[in-house]
């Protein structure tokens, strides 16, 4: 259970960065190394005898327990999601989305609206649509509680024995994602959705070589959620891509860049001069933290664990994981390297939310059960 090994250290570190830096915030940083340690060392417990919640699915009770549980934790998360007054919250992720869709709902050009912070809005169109219900029920920030629906339903169609139930479970322990949750942003929820988008592909048996059509729609409209929300689709179809025929993969990428194309095209057509050559429009914004050389390094790394994974949803679950949390680290460190800043991590020059993109991948990870503690 080597995966299994390194999705728990990957877990653990992400959520320490999370209590390390907003907990010194508050309490000395001697309370806070012990959180950290304390907070690890019931993880590994929880991790050792997680196969007991499969147990409890053999209940007569089960269907009804898990539902009221599901129930209970959304409720909670809903409940300490309302705790704040969202313009007091130093991230303005909720505010790019909603004064976006204000905007577009009042005939404004939307990528013109500005956070409460006074940013601008990185999300691409189908993201920012994505969350209009939400929107018009007055939260945007409400999205997650689809994501975690979509997130549990997909797995329960790739994990056996109640799984999903687990992956579940350390996903509500994660501190990052309460963080989330709290300050209502969209990162960790975009990933879930991608994930089990990704998930709905596989189970329905999509292929590049027998639908490159349709998965090429799919692809696309992912990626106009943000660029990084198609890293699992290359991880898991690059394997497929390598040996399609060259008319198959033509035509698999055309039809991703044609989709996403046209999903920008109202927004070309309504302002192509802010969309194109502002200098915070949502292109340059998805980008700007990132350097051309880290390709040099992530794009192999992600086609080794392509090959690696093969197609087998349960390596391609710590692949895509660790080459999401590659990609943060190297851009971390080399921007650290260029600036000299090496000390400021927990500093707003890094935003570690962005270490939370892998934390559902780490949650299937970890929810999976050797046979021998299957029930």
């Amino acid at each position: 259970m080597k995966t299994n090994r390194l999705a728990l250290f990957l877990y653990i570190l992400i959520n320490s960065l999370f209590i390390l830096k907003y907990g010194l915030r508050l309490l000395p940083w001697y309370v806070v190394i012990a959180a950290c340690f304390l907070y690890g060392g019931i993880v590994v417990l929880g991790n050792k005898y997680k196969y007991l919640i499969t147990k409890l699915s053999y209940l007569n009770i089960q269907r009804g327990t898990t539902f009221i549980a599901l129930i209970i934790c959304l409720l909670f998360l809903l409940a300490f999601q309302y705790i704040p007054d969202p313009m007091t919250i130093q991230v303005d992720r909720w505010s790019a989305i909603h004064n976006f869709l204000f905007n577009l709902t009042h005939g404004i050009y939307p990528y013109a609206a500005q956070t409460h912070l006074d940013g601008y809005g990185s999300p691409f169109p189908v993201w920012q649509l994505f969350h209009l219900p939400f929107y018009l029920m007055g939260n945007v920030g409400l999205s997650f509680i689809a994501g975690i629906l979509l997130f549990v339903h997909s797995l329960s169609l790739h994990l056996k024995d109640k799984e999903e139930q687990i992956a579940f479970v350390f996903l509500a322990c994660s501190p990052a994602f309460i963080y989330e949750v709290f300050v209502r942003s969209d990162l960790m929820t975009n990933f879930m959705v991608s994930m089990s988008i990704l998930l709905y592909c596989i189970h329905y048996r999509l292929t590049i070589q027998k639908n490159p059509l349709l998965l090429g729609i799919i692809v696309g409209l992912m990626m106009s959620t943000r660029f990084s929300a198609i890293i699992p689709f290359c991880i898991y179809y690059f394997y497929d891509f390598f040996y399609a025929k060259l008319r198959q993969q033509i035509s698999f990428l055309s039809v991703v860049i044609i989709t996403f194309c046209i999903t920008f095209l109202p927004f070309l057509l309504w302002d192509s001069q802010m969309l194109l050559f502002f200098e915070y429009n949502p292109f340059i914004l998805q980008t700007r933290q990132g350097h051309p050389l880290d390709l040099l390094l992530l794009i192999p790394v992600g086609i080794a664990l392509s090959f690696w994974q093969q197609k087998q949803p349960n390596r391609h679950f710590i692949a895509s994981a660790v080459m999401l949390f590659l990609l943060v680290t190297v851009t971390f460190t080399h921007t650290m390297f260029v600036n000299n800043s090496w000390t400021e991590l927990f500093d707003s020059t890094f935003d570690i939310t962005y270490f939370g993109m892998a934390l559902p991948f780490l949650c299937a990870t970890l929810s999976q059960l050797p046979c021998s503690q299957r029930c």
